[in-house]
């Protein structure tokens, strides 16, 4: 799916099949993605404040200069992402991971 710069704020995006999707510059501010499959997505500058991704499966997605401010990663896959220049605080990270000079690490 081709979504880049697409307004999604508030979609409900619940077990959405978006692997591969390319979203970079999107705002998914407030979005329900949890248990959405974004495998191999590039979100690339997205906006992701407040956004839900508890349970999403974000492996060897890309999250360069995207807001995390708020967001719920709870549960989440996030093996092999690529992260850099992430702002914001997320509310909630899977077990065993943080948030290091905004980027993603996994203890």
């Amino acid at each position: 799916a081709n979504l880049v710069d697409a307004n999604l704020s508030g979609a409900s995006l619940t077990r959405a099949n978006l692997v591969r999707a390319r979203l970079s510059g999107s705002t998914l501010a407030h979005a329900d993605l949890g248990l959405a499959n974004l495998a191999f997505a590039s979100l690339t500058r997205a906006d992701l404040a407040h956004a839900n991704l508890s349970r999403a499966n974000l492996a060897r997605a890309t999250l360069v200069d995207v807001n995390l401010s708020g967001t719920n990663l709870a549960h989440a896959n996030l093996a092999g992402v690529t992260s850099s220049g992430i702002t914001g605080t997320p509310s909630a990270l899977p077990a065993g991971w943080r948030l290091v000079n905004g980027r993603l690490v996994h203890k």
